[in-house]
């Protein structure tokens, strides 16, 4: 079995590149940013999303891919609102912002890349 302490992860979020902004297929609201792999030194851009009902959506994919990436349609329902996304704050460590009018938050470390989903009581964590 691998000693966990040997490992560390590849990926590290660009910080200047983290930004509220609009997504390029509609007029949602969306955190946007870059994630590095330093072992191959690629790009991979990351979007989060929020919408009500405490749902959120996550897309990190290839920034500059070789063809086009298969999206499976349909994922998010379309009667499910989107909700607005807003800037909390911002260190040398992470971004944070919050959702659906204050009440869920995500959090952006920069290095180790992670993100982590939060309202009320519940963390749902996302690291590589």
């Amino acid at each position: 079995m691998r000693n966990k302490s040997d490992w560390t992860s590849p990926y590290t979020v660009e910080k200047d590149t983290v930004k509220i902004g609009q997504s390029e297929d509609s007029q949602q609201a969306v955190v946007t940013f870059d994630v590095r792999d330093s072992r191959s030194d690629k790009l991979l851009s990351g979007v989060i999303s929020g919408f009500e009902d405490d749902t959120a959506r996550l897309v990190i994919d290839e920034k500059e891919p070789l063809r086009a990436r298969y999206r499976v349609q349909d994922v998010v329902l379309p009667t499910l609102e989107a909700t607005a996304i807003m800037e909390a704050s911002r260190s040398e460590e992470h971004f944070v912002a919050n959702l659906d009018a204050g009440k869920g938050s995500v959090i952006i470390t920069f290095s180790p890349f992670r993100v982590d989903f939060l309202r009320e009581q519940v963390c749902v964590c996302v690291c590589a």
